[in-house]
């Protein structure tokens, strides 16, 4: 201890009127004899001690409150798929799905067109110089990170079911960025129809022209043109189909899904969307089971 050591001091003599209480000043003035020096190092001593016992205190209360179990942020998972049945809708340009049965009826060799069912379509950005597109992105070169996304949703059902072919317009996007500010880049954007409910029917669902063109919701090429400035990652949609045109301006490289269905259980916000994809070599399209994972 500090107190226990002895000290060395200097003593300065001074006339006795001026030496009269200098002992009772405080610390600060008791400097010069050895009675003084002593209570210094004591006090210093008995400080420090204080101090110490402190901050192990707080290193107690510390510890206890980072190894104290945090309560999770209650999650719900929502699956954005449909079932793949024999009778569910198909392009006219595909093959209906066929699924080949075992005698006990479960399934033995499935046959499903590429554009049957939930998909997910790559569209690859052109090289600027050259116009040429990537065909090397393809499903199997995407990592589990590209196929996990924040998520965003567009709720259009009130406008899209009347008129049937509805053409969702820059406006639409832009009237919801004022409710929930711009749409972050990188960014899922998934637009809700409600079209879905007519998955069922596919006569209705499809909703064919005499000319075999699709009559459902999909996206205006200013629409897509917007997205593109946004520097979003990918659309997905509760139809069959995105938009009747490309982009004007080709994006980075975007993630398209299509035929999602339960997008009304998503809020507008705070979505995280994972894509399983099949690992067809160099193909630009696979079936997806999209999975949603929102707040509860």
């Amino acid at each position: 201890m500090l107190g226990d050591r002895p000290q060395r001091t200097s003593a300065v003599n001074l006339p006795r009127h001026q030496t009269g209480g200098a002992g009772f000043m405080g610390l600060g003035m008791s400097l010069g004899g050895k009675h003084s020096a002593g209570r210094v190092a004591l006090v210093a001593a008995v400080l420090g001690v204080i101090a110490l016992i402190a901050l192990i205190a707080l290193g107690g209360v510390l510890l206890e409150a980072c190894a104290a179990p945090s309560t999770p942020m209650p999650l719900r998972h929502v699956d954005l798929t449909h079932t793949l049945t024999q009778d569910m809708p198909h392009l006219p340009t595909t093959t209906a799905t066929h699924i080949e049965r075992t005698p006990d009826g479960s399934p033995h060799t499935l046959t499903l067109a590429v554009g049957n069912g939930t998909t997910l379509h790559l569209l690859a950005a052109p090289d600027p110089v050259t116009g040429a597109v990537d065909r090397g992105w393809t499903v199997e070169r995407l990592s589990p990170r590209d196929l996990t996304l924040p998520a965003v949703v567009l709720d259009l059902r009130e406008r899209a079911q009347d008129p049937p072919v509805y053409t969702i317009t820059a406006a639409d996007v832009q009237a919801w960025e004022q409710q929930h500010g711009q749409l972050p880049a990188d960014t899922l954007v998934l637009f809700l129809t409600g079209w879905d409910v007519r998955w069922g029917d596919p006569a209705a669902y499809l909703n064919l022209a005499p000319e075999q063109q699709l009559g459902v919701p999909h996206l205006h090429p200013d629409t897509l043109d917007l997205l593109r400035v946004r520097g979003v990652r990918g659309i997905g949609i509760d139809t069959p189909q995105i938009s009747r045109e490309p982009p004007r301006a080709a994006p980075k490289g975007w993630l398209l899904l299509t035929n999602l269905t339960r997008l009304e259980q998503l809020p507008a916000t705070g979505t995280t969307v994972s894509i399983g994809v099949l690992k067809l070599q160099g193909s630009h399209a696979s079936p997806a089971m999209v999975r949603a994972v929102r707040p509860e």
